[in-house]
């Protein structure tokens, strides 16, 4: 394990505001920062970061931690990958035994993956060698020029190769390299032979496109027909496309093809546009266009989304302009708006695709196409109610369509547009289909009352909490409410666990909120309190001192109320068992906690006057 004080040396030479801001715009928010979050879609920004106690926490998924968890979450590493990749950037040098290439706290799962990430190198630069070998890679290149792609630095910029029509040189290349053929076959490179010992080559001529992630890494290959490559029975392969399978480090539906080097572009344009194949990538890259990726797999997931909203929400889909095309744009706006995304859709001319479309009109014909797009729910709603026909019975089958969908627009000034377009296509009262939506807005009503009655019975205990969010939001408070907090004033449970935990962390030298999150190994508790802390302050730091104090005197007063109560019970009590030492002791307590309340009534009175 590293040692606390040196992961402590690395956050504090680092700004954990600027490592997210790459990523994620931020804004700053009193304190903290916001922007929207880069592990879920939303349109509203409830992710949060604080400079000072070094920690981020979204409000909308739960994702929080230190700048190590961000860069864990973020890049899908490891924790001692995190650490080791912040130290170099923070220029902490690491003890020997923490920069080792066999990592002792490193479990078997990631040890593998390092494995798989060396082999997939290894064949990527053993494709590269054979596509610009003069002999070996001129009928693939000649292909490729035809398509017209002929820079050789396209080719390496994609890191593209050529798997050569042989039935097992690369299993002999791998054994050369060291590589075990049974991790090989895992990563669906070579597989077994069906009627003896060995293996064979998986791809085969074909030209192959490594497909990786956004720090380069190859985490599997997307191989295309250029003549007519041979199954292990020796017939015709009809797929175009062969991707590697779904293995420990690469998922079809969480990968696209490009990423890498178009990461810098999508990054300073803000923007990236979607294509369907790896040669649209290629050719819009070699126009000029970087921003752009494609998804592996015959649809668009989810999982593509997510994984390009980490580094922008801005999206704009460049479909084919034949009916397949069309139809995977109709079918992708629910899958937006389950991530709360809006994006743009650019439908080619009949017959184009992005690679035929820009070699014929060039890049800025294409930039023209995108900057007059609609959204992506524009162009669908408005599709729908072109084939829907005219008259009340194309209303009808409009919305008979358009209603699923539109239930699952989150946003009601979204909706109200799209429901304002539909009425006046078909001449409808807006308030008619506004009713055809009413059962999903009357379960949200329903909801939202039994919320708020559940509320009403939490209002007890909302004082106690709003004083613990306090000290956490402003933690200097600390050391002026220690001594006046006991956890026998608490009524409320999680109150009581969240004062303990202070109480526990708060050193000499004051209250860290980081370190404290750092130290807890409860980690739901660990995100309340990033939630606690990092949520909107409802006064100014000026005013925090104040209120606090204003709602510490009612806690105290609340407990010494119900120490009286205690107190006068116990006092009868030991009256009817005439037990007068019991009561001397008792009526002097009572005396005491009278001199108190009575001492504090006026401080009350002076202030609410």
């Amino acid at each position: 394990m590293f040692p606390s004080s040196l992961l402590q040396e690395i956050k504090d030479r680092l700004s954990i505001v600027a490592i997210v801001g790459e990523s994620v715009p931020l804004k700053p928010a009193g304190r903290n920062h916001r922007g929207l979050c880069p592990f879920h879609g939303e349109k509203t920004p409830s992710f949060m970061v604080n400079e000072e106690k070094q920690i981020f926490h979204c409000f909308g998924c739960g994702e929080g931690g230190d700048v190590f968890k961000y860069t864990m979450k973020r890049e899908g590493l490891s924790f001692p990958e995190s650490v080791r990749a912040l130290a170099e950037r923070a220029g902490v040098r690491l003890p020997e035994e923490f920069t080792k290439t066999t990592h002792a706290e490193e479990d078997a799962a990631h040890k593998k993956k390092r494995w798989g990430l060396r082999a997939n190198q290894v064949v990527a630069e053993y494709f590269q060698a054979c596509l610009l070998d003069e002999k070996k890679g001129l009928e693939a290149r000649n292909y490729l020029k035809n398509r017209g792609f002929s820079d050789t630095e396209v080719f390496k910029q994609h890191f593209l190769g050529l798997a050569d029509d042989t039935w097992d040189d690369l299993v002999r290349y791998l054994t050369s390299k060291g590589v075990p053929l049974e991790l090989a076959a895992e990563l669906g490179l070579i597989r077994p032979r069906q009627n003896r010992d060995g293996y064979y080559d998986f791809f085969r001529q074909r030209i192959m496109f490594p497909i990786t992630n956004a720090r380069g890494e190859i985490l599997g290959f997307s191989g295309r027909t250029f003549g007519t490559p041979k199954t292990a029975e020796g017939q015709d392969a009809p797929a175009k496309f062969v991707n590697s399978p779904d293995s420990f480090i690469y998922h079809k539906s969480h990968s696209v093809f490009g990423l890498a080097p178009a990461l810098s572009a999508i990054r300073q344009e803000d923007a990236v546009w979607l294509v369907e194949g790896n040669l649209d990538v290629m050719a819009l890259h070699q126009a000029g266009i970087q921003h752009v990726v494609a998804p592996l797999g015959t649809a668009l997931t989810t999982g593509h989304l997510r994984l390009v909203t980490r580094f922008t929400r801005n999206i704009w889909l460049i479909f084919d302009g034949d009916e397949a095309g069309i139809n995977a744009a109709r079918r992708s706006w629910p899958l937006f708006l389950e991530l709360g995304l809006v994006p743009r859709v650019v439908v080619l001319p009949q017959g184009e695709d992005p690679d035929t479309y820009v070699q014929k009109m060039g890049a800025d014909a294409m930039h023209k196409l995108a900057a007059a797009s609609s959204t992506l729910g524009e162009w669908v709603v408005d599709r729908v109610m072109l084939e829907a026909g005219h008259g009340a019975a194309g209303s009808v089958i409009a919305m008979r369509e358009l209603k699923p969908l539109l239930k699952l627009v989150h946003d009601p000034v979204e909706q109200a547009m799209y429901l304002r377009r539909v009425a006046q296509r078909f001449s409808i009262d807006e308030s008619v289909l506004r009713a055809s939506l009413a059962g999903s807005e009357k379960k949200q009503m329903i909801n939202a009352t039994l919320q708020r009655h559940s509320s009403d019975s939490l209002e007890v205990r909302s004082i106690e909490r709003r004083v613990l969010k306090l000290i956490l939001q402003y933690p200097e408070l600390w050391s002026a409410m220690h001594d006046k907090l006991a956890l026998s004033m608490m009524e409320d449970d999680f109150s009581t666990t969240i004062l303990q935990t202070l109480q526990d962390a708060a050193g000499k030298e004051g209250l860290s909120i980081g370190r404290l999150i750092e130290n807890l190994v409860d980690k739901d508790l660990s995100g309340m309190i990033e939630e606690m802390s990092l949520s909107e302050p409802e006064c100014s730091e000026e005013d925090a001192l104040a209120v606090t104090n204003g709602y510490v005197d009612i806690l105290t007063q609340r407990f010494q109320k119900s120490q009286m109560q205690e107190l006068n019970q116990k006092i009868a009590e030991a009256q009817a068992l005439n037990d007068e030492p019991r009561l001397i002791e008792l009526l002097t307590q009572k005396q005491e906690l009278v001199r108190r309340l009575s001492w504090r009534a006026p401080q009350q009175t002076q202030k609410t006057n």
